[in-house]
């Protein structure tokens, strides 16, 4: 009985493996292993992807450190404590066996991910046109945006002064890194003393520019002589300034360093100019300004990058190019970045708000693309690896 019960559940899995069914047919594998005594770890990885349920990821994390690496299976405790699934005594015991290497503030990345690795772990699914098109306008930044010295006027920042590469700041050591592993864009630092000012922040121009407040620009970059307790301190710095990185590409900053009716107006703009026109139920004050917008924009773009914009606006639906989504949908984009950056879930979740604010997070946290492209990025040593760990 047992074995038809288990074919049955694998032809379920077979016939539609995303299906309601098949997530079912999954768990029974899983059930069935249990009761068996055997594995059913490939099952088991798609219940946690599909689910993120706490009591199988932790499950998962028992079983990666029983048959795997020490690091993927740290990082899977980590997914499951910050999910409020209860570690008992092994799971602890095995967590100060392995404890995690932390980065130097100056460290490089093992290996930067490839473009098709990184969008894949970081591009949202509401991307959609408007990213595409966004991309396109970064094809001509220059044309369309201010530069460096008046994006921080219009910021209303200026004091803010350039920051020099031999600062000793651990936000001028990592960032680089981290732009390099994300294949990130060239980006100008810049640095304000007013205590008002927030952490980090991001401005539309070419080329990007990046403001650090005065916290983080007085941060003084760690080496590995240092206690590891601020080595580890680095990791929600690793998390921002992955943020910032993804958050400085063409097709997020023209929505994250403007204001939200900015960018409003550049998309209905770009409507205005190249494709369908924005709805009749706005008044005329809106409707100069995005008439003013799509005619600037019309006027700086070169002839057959206005073709492209054109083409592409025609095959795109009014909900691609709603722009209050898609600023969402780079905040979960950027958010995933920080997460690749840093590499500690737990910590990307406290600072993103918690697993169910983040849900996003939990969701790459959870998959196996993940774990492979952490152990891609970070220095492997002899210690990462663990013969199988018995409960």
């Amino acid at each position: 009985a047992e074995q038809a019960a288990l074919l049955a559940y694998r032809r379920a899995v077979i016939a539609a493996p995303d299906s309601d069914g098949a997530h079912a047919a999954r768990r029974g594998i899983v059930d069935l292993a249990a009761a068996s005594g055997q594995s059913a770890n490939t099952s088991r990885v798609a219940l946690v992807e599909a689910e993120q349920d706490p009591e199988d990821v932790l499950a998962w994390a028992r079983e990666l450190a029983a048959t795997d690496t020490a690091e993927d299976a740290r990082a899977a405790f980590d997914l499951a404590r910050a999910l409020g699934a209860p570690l008992d005594e092994r799971d602890v015991q095995f967590l100060d066996c392995h404890p995690p290497r932390w980065m130097a503030s100056d460290e490089a990345y093992a290996s930067p991910l490839d473009d098709a690795t990184r969008r894949a772990l970081i591009d949202d699914d509401r991307d959609g046109a408007l990213g595409d098109l966004l991309d396109l306008l970064g094809e001509v930044m220059p044309l369309v945006c201010p530069d460096a010295r008046r994006a921080l006027v219009d910021a209303d920042l200026l004091d803010a002064v350039r920051i020099p590469a031999t600062s000793g700041g651990a936000a001028t050591a990592i960032y680089p890194q981290i732009a390099k592993a994300l294949g990130g864009p060239q980006t100008l630092l810049y640095t304000v003393a007013r205590p008002a000012v927030p952490d980090l922040a991001v401005l539309l121009a070419a080329p990007p520019v990046i403001v650090l407040g005065p916290r983080l620009a007085s941060t003084r970059a760690k080496s590995h002589a240092d206690p590891a307790t601020e080595l580890a301190g680095d990791t929600a710095l690793r998390f921002q300034l992955g943020r910032m990185v993804e958050l400085a590409r063409p097709r997020r900053l023209f929505a994250a360093g403007t204001d939200e009716d900015s960018f409003a107006c550049l998309v209905a703009g770009l409507r205005h100019a190249f494709g369908p026109a924005p709805g009749d139920q706005v008044d005329a004050r809106v409707d100069r300004e995005i008439a003013n917008e799509g005619e600037r924009l019309r006027g700086a773009l070169p002839v057959q990058l206005r073709r492209r914009i054109t083409e592409r606006l025609a095959a795109a639906s009014a909900s691609e190019l709603d722009p209050v989504a898609y600023i969402a949908a780079c905040r979960r984009a950027a958010d995933r970045a920080g997460l690749v950056a840093c590499g500690d879930v737990a910590v990307a979740l406290e600072l993103a708000g918690g697993p169910d604010a983040a849900r996003h997070l939990v969701q790459l946290a959870s998959t196996q693309r993940y774990l492979a492209a952490r152990r891609s990025m970070r220095v492997r040593h002899v210690e990462d690896s663990t013969q199988p760990f018995t409960r």
